[in-house]
C-alpha cells in the first residue's frame, strides 16, 4: 500500500483528522515527515482530500470514490467455486490504444490470466464489476464476455499435468508462491510481538495501531496480487491460504488491544 493509500484509508475511517495526528500515525509506520507532507500536498492537488480547517483534512467525494476503488479483492479462498470460467475476449483497435492498454492492465490486476492474445480467463464471476469498467471506458463494442463450465480442448490444468494451459504457467504461481514464503518470517515476528504484548503492555497504542495497519496493508497487497484460484489448480504446498488466514488472525489479535482506545475507529 502506498503512502497516499494509507492517508485515504485513515481519512475514510475517521473522515476528519488533523495533520498532526496523521503524521504521528504514519511516522510510527516508518514514513518520514517530509514524505507525509508531500503525500498530503499531492492528494490535495488531485482534489482527493481537502483542508476544511487549518491543519485538518477531509476526503472529498472524489477521494471517497478513489478509496473505494483501492479496496482489496474479495478473499475467494473462502468461497466455493461454481466451476464456471469467466472468459473475456478483447479486440480493441489500435486507434483506442490507451483504452486498450488500460483495460488489459485492469484485467490483470483483477486476477485474470492471459490465455491467448486478447483472451483472458478467471474462475470467479466478477462480471458486474467488469461491465462497470467497460461502460466507464466506453469499449462495449470491442469486448465479448462469456461464462463457460468447460473447455472442449486444452482445458485449464493444475501444475501436476502437462499441456499448454497449466494454471502455474498462466498465473505465474511459482513467483507468487515465493512471495508468500517471503512473508513467513514477518508473520513469525508479528506473532512473537503479540506474545510480548500479552505479557508486557509497555508498548503504546500508537505502536500497536502501526503494527495493525502494516499487516492490513500487506494483506491488501497480497489479495490484490493473488488470483485466488480454486484448490484443484494450486500446488499441494500452496502457502497463500495459510498466510492470508494467519494475517486475519493477527489482525483480530492486534485489534483487541485497541478496543476502547481512540484508535479503535481505525480497526
Amino acid at each position: 500500500m502506498t503512502l497516499e493509500k494509507h492517508v485515504l484509508f485513515l481519512l475514510e475511517k475517521k473522515r476528519q483528522m488533523s495533520g498532526k495526528e496523521l503524521i504521528a500515525i504514519l511516522e510510527e509506520m516508518k514514513f518520514t515527515p517530509q514524505s507525509i507532507r508531500n503525500a498530503l500536498a499531492k492528494l490535495k492537488k488531485a482534489n482527493l482530500i481537502v483542508s476544511v480547517e487549518r491543519g485538518s483534512y477531509n476526503l472529498t467525494k472524489k477521494g471517497l470514490f478513489t478509496h473505494a476503488n483501492y479496496l482489496p479483492h474479495k478473499n475467494y479462498y473462502k468461497q466455493e467455486w461454481s466451476r464456471q470460467w469467466l472468459i473475456v475476449l478483447v479486440g480493441i483497435p489500435e486507434a483506442e490504444r490507451k483504452k486498450r492498454d488500460r483495460f488489459r492492465l485492469i484485467l490483470l490486476q483483477m486476477g485474470f490470466g492471459l490465455l491467448y492474445k486478447g483472451v483472458y480467463i478467471y474462475p470467479w464471476d466478477v462480471s458486474d464489476k467488469l461491465l462497470t469498467i467497460i461502460d466507464e471506458l466506453e469499449i462495449e463494442d470491442f469486448v465479448t464476455i462469456t461464462l463457460s463450465p468447460e473447455f472442449l480442448l486444452n482445458n485449464i490444468r493444475a501444475d501436476s499435468f502437462t499441456g499448454p494451459n497449466t494454471a502455474k504457467k498462466i498465473w505465474k504461481l511459482a513467483d507468487l508462491q515465493s512471495h508468500y514464503e517471503n512473508q513467513l518470517p514477518f508473520l513469525n515476528e508479528s506473532r512473537q510481538l503479540l506474545d510480548h504484548l500479552s505479557k508486557d503492555k509497555e508498548k503504546t497504542n500508537l505502536f500497536i495501531l502501526a503494527q495493525y495497519l502494516t499487516i492490513y496493508a500487506l494483506k491488501e497487497e497480497l489479495l490484490n496480487r493473488d488470483p485466488m484460484l480454486p484448490p484443484e489448480f494450486l500446488p499441494s504446498n500452496w502457502q497463500g491460504i495459510y498466510v492470508l488466514k494467519e494475517m486475519d488472525d493477527l489482525l483480530q489479535q492486534f485489534a483487541l488491544f485497541l478496543r476502547g482506545t481512540p484508535y479503535e475507529v481505525f480497526i
